[in-house]
């Protein structure tokens, strides 16, 4: 998984001085750019779709090598990363030519990262242009290795490559990009965690595909939270299964208007081609619409077959409970996964570790809070001159509050109440009482109508 630039550094002189002498060049090795593109990670954007996480592109340095390359270890050596609670073991290292410089590649043994190491010039002293490390493989384990070495690197003000009896300082030069890259490391080191902890609960080895869908992201914040949580809240704007008849009255909501929706999932659910005992869940809608009307035809002609019904979720929540865990008491799903991180923090840093903890899904944006303040108009079935108005950060609270505003198509209005969103979760923590909005409402109207 290929892994943006985090610092540019000055390499010291002996470097240079070391490398025409002890590493022979590969012969037409790639330059780094062709093999080793760089990729940004798409974040969770909560749009409406519950295929919204962002996908993952892989690029890992198990790559067939280009015909006629030798890259072969030559000398041995280690990186020293200040301050990091792990230790990295000593490897070998051989280097290739760049248009200008050349690249310092470690040959590790798997699960610890490949790093390669592109200086700018072969004069000296010469700039490091460029820091990657990846996968050494498709394991969890070759992820959470990556990551942790990144994260590390990230972190500390200064590193060292140690090549024989040589050390070369790199410093950091923490740019304009820096923000961006830590928080994709953050975004990818959730994932890997919680895969690790998914793998030890039931005794698996994933095979980690070179692109994690959005929709694979998504199963496995799902199937971690279940176990972790029994029941818990996630957030989507639209949700589609697949009905028969038989598992519906179409005569009652949410086929007749906004209402409830449960959908009991009984097949084993699969993640990277196997499949995780989980055992029954449910998912649940509380406010939900019909949003292909259409497919209510196909369910009434009873061919057998099962329809796609696609709801629009008015609240964007959903809720999933999780039967074998639901049950049990939450301290010992809790001590479980406190255990888990106690071994991660033997190896990382606890900034790192808690990580697990938080949500893969983003915040919640100010269009999904706008999004959300619509369908509360929806379902309180208020007449669409109600319109939420820009959402703003409630200084006292630090959640959303959206203006509610009567509004007329000459675009006259004023405010008649506000709605409380939690940032996190997306729940309407509070909003001024309904009576009070029709009041108000009724006055404001009555000013407009009878004014001039």
């Amino acid at each position: 998984m290929s892994i943006s630039t985090y610092e540019v550094g000055e390499a010291f002189p002996e470097v240079q001085l070391l490398v025409p002498d002890a590493f022979p060049m590969g012969v037409d090795a790639p330059p780094l750019g062709s093999d080793l593109s760089r990729t940004t990670l798409p974040m969770y954007r909560p749009l409406r779709s519950v295929d919204s996480l962002g996908a993952i592109k892989d690029e890992r340095s198990a790559r067939p090598p280009v015909e006629g390359t030798v890259a072969r270890p030559t000398v041995n050596g280690r990186v020293e990363i200040p301050g990091a609670v792990f230790t990295i073991p000593q490897q070998g290292f051989s280097a290739r030519p760049t248009e200008a410089g050349m690249v310092l590649e470690s040959h590790p043994e798997p699960p610890w990262p490949k790093m390669l190491i592109e200086l700018q010039s072969r004069l000296t002293p010469s700039d490091v242009k460029r820091l990657l490390v990846l996968a050494s493989d498709d394991t969890v384990n070759a992820e959470l290795l990556r990551t942790r070495v990144v994260f590390a690197i990230a972190m500390a003000g200064e590193w060292f490559l140690h090549l024989d009896h040589l050390i070369a300082k790199v410093e950091h030069q923490h740019g304009l990009h820096t923000e961006a890259n830590e928080k994709q490391i953050r975004y990818k080191s959730k994932i890997f965690r919680k895969l690790k902890y998914i793998e030890e609960s039931f005794g698996l080895c994933f095979s980690v595909p070179e692109t994690i869908s959005g929709h694979e992201v998504q199963q496995i914040e799902t199937i971690f939270r279940g176990i972790t949580e029994g029941e818990f809240r996630g957030r989507a704007n639209a949700m589609s299964f697949k009905l028969l008849p038989s598992m519906i009255d179409l005569s009652m909501p949410p086929f007749s208007g906004i209402g409830e929706f449960s959908y009991p999932v009984e097949a084993p659910t699969k993640l990277f081609g196997q499949d995780i005992p989980v055992g029954r869940f449910t998912v649940h809608l509380e406010k939900a619409e019909l949003a292909n009307p259409r497919a209510v035809e196909h369910l009434h002609k009873g061919s057998g077959k099962p329809v796609e019904v696609r709801f629009e979720v008015l609240d964007n929540q959903v809720v999933y409970r999780f039967d074998n865990y639901a049950g049990q008491p939450k301290h010992h799903l809790r001590q479980l996964l406190d255990q888990f991180k106690q071994e991660l923090a033997q190896d990382e840093p606890r900034e790192l570790v808690d990580l697990v903890d938080e949500p893969i899904q983003d915040d919640v944006s100010q269009l999904e809070a706008t999004q959300i303040a619509v369908g509360w108009t929806f379902y309180n079935r208020l007449p669409d001159r109600y319109c939420p108005q820009e959402p703003e950060v409630d200084g006292s609270t630090g959640h959303w509050r959206v203006p509610i505003w009567l509004v007329y198509a000459n675009g006259e209005g004023g405010s008649v109440g506000d709605l409380f969103i939690h940032k996190k979760s997306g729940v309407i923590l509070s909003h001024t009482p309904m009576e009070e909005i029709r009041r108000k409402a009724m006055v404001l109207a009555d000013a407009i109508l009878h004014a001039g």
